[in-house]
C-alpha cells in the first residue's frame, strides 16, 4: 500500500479546513504547518460577509469551533501525530488577494500584483503600455473588480508613501493621481496583495 505522500495530507488539511470554517462564517486566506519543537497549526482567517476585518473575538471564536473537530479528524493526527498549537489570526494589513471574490471585495483598495510572465496589449487591454512594458511583471494599482476572467487595475505610480506615517498635524504626501487601466487575466496572476495606507491612531479619526 502506498503512504500518501506529506504535500498531499496537507492539501487535503486545508481543503477539510476550507470547508469548517466556511459552516462558521469564515474564509481561509491562507494556513501555515509548523513542525519541530513546537507544533503549531496556524491559520489567518477572513469573515465570509459583513465587515471586511477580523478581531480578537472573531479569532477567539473560529478557535472554539474548530477545538473538537480538529481533535477527532484523522487528517489532523496524520501531520500532528505528537499534538500542536493552534493559532487563529487576520491577515494583516497586506491580506494576500487569490480568488475573483477577493479581488471584488476589496475593489476600490491598493494592490500589488505578479503575474506569471509580461503581458500582450490584447491580454492587458492597453496595447500602448505594454508594447512599451513587455516585460512587466509586477503591477502597483487601485483594484476595480472583475469581469468575467479578468481582474481591471487602474495601475499608479508607486512612490513608497502608502507605508509612510506621517506625525499628527503633519500633511500626508499627496498620492499620484494619474491612472492607467489595463486588465490581468486570473489565470496570469502569480500573487497579489493589499496594501494599505499605515497612519498614527490620530489621523484614524479623521
Amino acid at each position: 500500500m502506498a503512504v500518501e505522500q506529506p504535500a498531499n495530507v496537507e492539501k487535503r488539511l486545508g481543503e477539510w479546513l476550507e470547508s469548517h470554517l466556511a459552516s462558521l462564517g469564515y474564509d481561509l486566506v491562507s494556513y501555515e504547518v509548523e513542525q519541530g519543537r513546537s507544533p503549531t497549526l496556524r491559520l489567518f482567517i477572513d469573515k465570509t460577509e459583513g465587515d471586511k476585518y477580523v478581531d480578537i473575538e472573531d479569532c477567539a471564536k473560529v478557535s472554539r469551533g474548530l477545538d473538537e473537530p480538529l481533535d477527532q479528524e484523522p487528517l489532523v493526527l496524520s501531520v500532528f501525530p505528537k499534538g500542536y498549537e493552534l493559532e487563529v489570526s487576520s491577515p494583516g494589513v497586506n491580506r494576500p488577494l487569490r480568488r475573483a471574490i477577493d479581488f471584488n471585495r476589496y475593489a476600490g483598495e491598493y494592490a500589488h500584483i505578479s503575474t506569471l510572465r509580461g503581458l500582450t496589449g490584447t491580454e492587458g487591454s492597453n496595447p500602448e503600455f505594454f508594447t512599451a512594458n513587455p516585460k512587466q511583471k509586477n503591477f502597483f494599482g487601485i483594484l476595480k473588480g472583475v469581469e468575467g476572467e479578468t481582474l481591471r487595475v487602474h495601475l499608479i505610480p508607486n512612490d513608497g508613501t502608502l507605508h509612510q506615517k506621517t506625525k499628527p498635524g503633519q500633511k500626508k504626501p499627496a498620492k499620484a493621481k494619474k491612472e492607467t487601466p489595463v486588465t490581468i487575466p486570473l489565470s496570469l496572476i502569480h500573487k497579489a496583495n493589499l496594501e494599505r495606507e499605515v497612519v498614527w491612531p490620530e489621523e484614524e479619526k479623521e
